[in-house]
């Protein structure tokens, strides 16, 4: 893996990498000044679409490598990627003709042997298919390489490679656990399962953008929990087909990043750009929990995307007993109507909305000026007896 500390601050450096725990190292090296032009994308790059526990209280999603060189524009040069031992044989299969797009590869092995080890025959003859014949040659101790062979055929990169498939994954949940709770979009916060549920009930957790991973610590955060916790990263949306990206807007103010940028970019600034997040619907994570589990309590809040993910998830919301969501409902971010869209699909699958929360403030940035902000904190339930206070998720700030 290249690392930011040898990076030429004149390239762009994308650090693919599926384990949370080592990602949350990376995240600062990365954001240093002198790598602005530095993203960590956390994911598992592999032949298929859908999520993964790569770790036993972590889950990121599987992404083939094809859709980020796809993301990459055919304008820029991809001069070296670079592949450690214990992910590359699938990363290279998940790549498929996209490969090509590498002018050189490199191949760092964990235990130095001074020999390149066999990726096995499927990788190989892929590799030869397109323009990576070998030989490979050592470079430094336990770093192997080999450049393409001939120009880039930029035909052939654009042909159609066969689909690949959607993985199923059924999530390993901690022994003991009957409920769970699913929360969509953390910034500062997260919810806990009440008293009389902290034993039986896990909290599945989901952020999207890194800065707030990072400055909230939400990964050790969730991790540290004595009740249980799991953290997933990635964008929860409706999307048209498996396996996207997108440039996700970020900003200072806690909890004001978001996948669409707002109507008022004057009044709320996007003023740390985006960064690379995989997108992934609803469904995929609901299918991902064993039918045996209840959904207690499922919540999104999610800058005003929360219509998208709720229309995303599938026949399969309606194992959420209580569903929670934000609405705004000034354009200041995501679309007009995103509430009037929500709740018709709501009511189409047999929900009741009850509304729990009204308009709020807040100050613009770099002003003294404070402007109402016309939000909705809606719950819907499939019956009122679905509903009772005293059941309510515990909210946990980080700060």
């Amino acid at each position: 893996m290249l690392q930011p500390s040898s990076f030429d601050p004149s390239s762009f450096l994308i650090i693919v990498e599926p384990r949370l725990s080592t990602v949350h190292d990376l995240l600062p090296r990365c954001s240093k000044p002198a790598h602005d032009l530095c993203f960590v994308l956390l994911v598992d790059p592999f032949p298929g679409y859908g999520i993964t526990q790569s770790e036993p209280r972590s889950v990121v999603q599987k992404l083939p490598l094809k859709v980020l060189l796809d993301a990459i524009p055919s304008r820029l040069r991809i001069t070296n990627c670079s592949f450690s031992d214990s992910l590359a044989a699938r990363a290279i299969l998940s790549s498929q003709s996209r490969i090509q797009r590498c002018e050189q590869l490199q191949y760092a092995e964990s235990m130095t042997t001074g020999k390149m080890p066999s990726l096995g025959n499927e990788v190989e003859e892929s590799l030869k298919l397109h323009g990576f014949a070998g030989p490979w040659r050592e470079g430094a101790a336990g770093v192997f390489v080999q450049e393409r062979q001939g120009a880039l055929n930029r035909l052939a990169t654009l042909t159609q490679d066969p689909e690949l498939p959607l993985e199923p994954t059924v999530l390993q949940l901690p022994d003991g656990v009957t409920d769970a709770i699913i929360d969509i979009g953390l910034a500062d916060s997260t919810y806990s399962p009440p008293e009389g549920r902290k034993t039986t009930t896990v909290a599945i957790v989901v952020e999207a953008s890194l800065k707030e991973v990072q400055q909230n610590r939400l990964i050790q955060r969730c991790h540290q929990r004595q009740t249980g916790c799991i953290f997933v990263h990635g964008a929860v949306t409706n999307l048209q087909k498996l396996g996207k990206l997108v440039q996700f807007w970020q900003t200072t103010r806690s909890g004001g990043n978001a996948l669409d940028l707002p109507s008022m970019t004057s009044r709320w600034p996007m003023e740390l750009g985006s960064s690379l997040v995989p997108m992934m619907t609803f469904k995929i994570l609901l299918d991902s929990i064993s039918p045996e589990i209840g959904l207690f309590w499922c919540k999104t809040d999610t800058n005003g995307n929360d219509h998208r993910v709720l229309r995303s998830a599938g026949p399969g919301l309606k194992r959420c007993k209580v569903v929670e969501a934000e609405f705004i409902l000034d354009g200041s971010s995501g679309p007009l109507c995103q509430e009037e869209s929500a709740v018709e699909h709501m009511q189409s699958i047999g929900y009741k909305m009850k509304v729990t929360g009204a308009d709020s403030t807040a100050q613009i940035p770099g002003t003294q000026t404070v402007v109402p902000l016309a939000l909705h904190d809606v719950i819907f339930v499939p019956n009122e007896a679905a509903f009772e206070q005293k059941e309510r998720p515990v909210q946990l700030w980080t700060g």
